[in-house]
């Protein structure tokens, strides 16, 4: 298990904590990878905004990736841990809004 972040989406209190009315509050809960920390936060924040709910969110892609450059041309492995990112935040978001 990666980094485990909690995101917790906004109540809309009038000028309250921010000027972004659409930014999320996050905790780190379990340190880990810097470059897995900011994905995991960024797809937490993402997650909570578009379901309306808690959002925790763990991952290990950075660690994963690693010596997979070779299978997928044209992708390092920075680009490969973010498009993985996307496309697991696109799946998760789908399950979510399915279940609301």
């Amino acid at each position: 298990m990666g980094p485990l972040v909690v995101a917790m989406p906004r109540t809309n209190y009038q000028g309250a904590f921010s000027a972004n009315e659409g930014e999320s509050s996050c905790s780190q809960l379990i340190s880990g990878d810097s470059e897995d920390q900011l994905i995991g936060w960024q797809m937490a924040s993402r997650l909570t905004q578009r379901v309306g709910h808690p959002v925790f969110v763990s991952c290990s892609l950075a660690a994963d990736t690693a010596g997979m450059e070779g299978l997928v041309a044209g992708l390092d492995r920075n680009s490969l841990c973010h498009r993985t990112a996307a496309l697991a935040e696109r799946e998760v978001g789908r399950l979510l809004g399915e279940q609301s």
